[in-house]
């Protein structure tokens, strides 16, 4: 892990942009290169997009919500969801 953000210590919760942008700074990311997952659609999808996050993926392990374009039904799709190949290049 390169980065953990706390919402007590930080005194934000998701899905206010300003958690996603800090942790964006500590990793020195730029939201454009940056992308999210998690499985709440308000409090990661949204929220990532409000911080200028454009990949911003829902984990629906459960298959819950196939409304949802970026969604991923296991973490072993995010690669091929980025764009990389098995060995994790572009």
């Amino acid at each position: 892990m390169d980065a953990a953000l706390g919402s007590g210590a930080f005194g934000r919760t998701k899905p206010h942009p300003t958690i996603f942008r800090e942790v964006l700074a500590r990793l020195e990311v730029e939201a454009r290169d940056a992308a999210m997952v998690g499985d709440s659609i308000e409090d990661d999808v949204e929220g990532a997009h409000a911080a200028g996050i454009e990949r911003a993926f829902l984990l629906d392990r459960e298959n819950r919500h196939p409304e949802v374009a970026d969604r991923l039904l296991d973490l072993l799709a995010l690669p091929v969801a980025l764009g990389l190949n098995r060995q994790g290049t572009l």
